[in-house]
């Protein structure tokens, strides 16, 4: 059984995986070669000089938007703290112009400063360099690397930490939200939406559920 945690394992990011991508892109994708051939461009420049950020879109409430204000409870703590974080729900459902039947929430994560990881490896005296590499390049199923980059407001390195993920009212989101700090470009998307599935729908997990 693949464990909960940690890493992908065969460098499931590698620039030749990377490549071979294309073939999966999305239907509205494959259609617009120009956008297609950006995509697979950029992906290509993966891990060191990809572009996770795009300046247009702003405002619109899309997955993989970072903002400044999101709160989720601390259980050790009891407790609710104000953290940053990054939007889980899709697009579409969390749209004002859909109308639905039930209110709608806002499903997210929080992202933390790569440094505060760091610093907890350090405590643990565990092996921080490899483990902060393997963040850096996508490896750690249950996080997703966001670098400091020109088009976000983020001013260092943060890490989406998915298995801390929260809810609050659509409503309240759109009053307290605060700051957009960045909105992802298609290659960043493209690979935030793979972690995502990695991490909450891994098919190979290694278990035949029909025997015991």
């Amino acid at each position: 059984m693949m464990g909960s945690g940690n890493s992908t394992g065969n460098n499931l990011f590698s620039s030749g995986i990377l490549q071979d991508l294309a073939q999966y892109f999305p239907p509205y994708l494959r259609e617009n070669r120009q956008a297609a051939f950006g995509l697979k461009e950029e992906l290509e420049k993966f891990p060191d000089n990809m572009s996770y950020y795009s300046s247009h879109h702003r405002g619109e409430w899309l997955q993989g938007d970072g903002y400044q204000r999101f709160e989720i409870y601390s259980f050790e703590r009891n407790e609710t703290k104000e953290t940053k974080g990054i939007i889980l729900s899709n697009s579409c459902d969390i749209s004002t112009e859909n109308k639905r039947a039930f209110p709608v929430n806002v499903i997210f994560a929080p992202i933390i400063p790569l440094l505060g990881i760091q610093n907890i490896l350090q405590q643990a005296q565990k092996d921080s360099e490899s483990t902060i590499n393997a963040i850096k390049s996508q490896q750690m199923t249950s996080m997703f690397f966001l670098p400091a980059q020109a088009e976000s407001a983020l001013q260092e390195d943060y890490v989406v930490m998915f298995d801390k993920t929260s809810h609050i009212p659509r409503n309240y989101f759109k009053e307290h939200a605060g700051q957009q700090l960045f909105t992802l470009s298609q290659a960043g998307f493209y690979l935030f939406t793979m972690k995502l599935s990695i991490h909450f729908c891994r098919l190979h997990e290694n278990i035949l559920r029909g025997t015991p």
